[in-house]
């Protein structure tokens, strides 16, 4: 829903610009219309005013060529204008969050009865990632940590780059799960982060390579990357991947940009 709303945007800005050219070209064109007559199987032009009808000459055909394109772009104007009009309607009487913040509006005590077949955003977020750290804790990651480092989350994770990865997550409000087990076909993969959008409630998962100088570490990338892709996930879609070198390390800006572009 939330690329429909997108488009719908887009379409209203670009039919917007699309009528204010319009309307230029309109008030620069020619007064009066067109009217067309066959006759003896030959079609003639007239340029008609106030009731009045004037026969166009061959000599001044471009005057009806600017007449029918007049009439032409009042017709589009009045398209786009009941276009405008349609998703400007919409957009305001379409109210997305009243679907999930109706449980929130109900009293406390009958809450407690029933089972929400939508939640709040905080109250969907909380439930996704207990299930996730359920999922983890039954599950675990048998690599171990040879190296840690403490997030503001208050979870440790492997390397630098990862600490700093979770704490500009946190910072984000992010809601995230550092290796959740991920059941694929024929393998359990550990992504470095679990990560959820909430306004679009939609998962998404982050691996970080940061070894890409290391020969042995990188062949397995090919391998991991299919693994996710024959599982629906596809890199550039719901995973994000960000790679590192000793030389190259990583880059901050880059990660607030995936961070707001994919996950806010």
């Amino acid at each position: 829903m939330d690329r429909l709303l997108e488009r719908l945007k887009n379409e209203y800005d670009a039919d917007k610009a699309l009528l204010s050219e319009i309307n230029r070209r309109i008030s620069d064109a020619p007064e009066g219309g067109l009217r067309v007559s066959l006759i003896n199987k030959h079609m003639r032009y007239y340029w008609t005013k106030d009731g009045v009808s004037k026969y166009i000459r061959k000599k001044d055909e471009d005057l009806a060529r600017h007449l029918a394109d007049k009439e032409y772009l009042l017709k589009l104007s009045q398209v786009l204008e009941q276009e405008m009009r349609t998703i400007e309607a919409f957009l305001k009487r379409y109210q997305p969050s009243e679907k999930t913040l109706l449980f929130s509006s109900i009293h406390p005590a009958k809450q407690k009865l029933i089972t929400p077949v939508l939640l709040p955003d905080e109250a969907f977020a909380a439930k996704w990632k207990t299930e996730l750290e359920e999922r983890r804790s039954r599950t675990p990651n048998g690599f171990p940590i040879n190296r840690s480092f403490q997030t503001k989350g208050g979870e440790v994770v492997r390397s630098k780059s990862e600490k700093i990865i979770a704490d500009l997550l946190f910072d984000s409000g992010v809601p995230y799960v550092y290796e959740a087990p991920l059941f694929c076909k024929h393998v359990t993969l550990y992504p470095d982060f679990t990560l959820l959008n909430v306004r679009t409630r939609t998962t998404f998962y982050w691996e970080h390579f940061g070894m890409m100088e290391n020969a042995d570490y990188t062949a397995g990338i090919p391998q991991k990357l299919n693994a996710y892709d024959r599982s629906g996930i596809h890199l550039g879609e719901t995973l994000i991947a960000t790679f590192e070198t000793v030389d190259t390390p990583i880059d901050i800006k880059s990660i607030r940009a995936w961070i707001s572009r994919i996950l806010l």
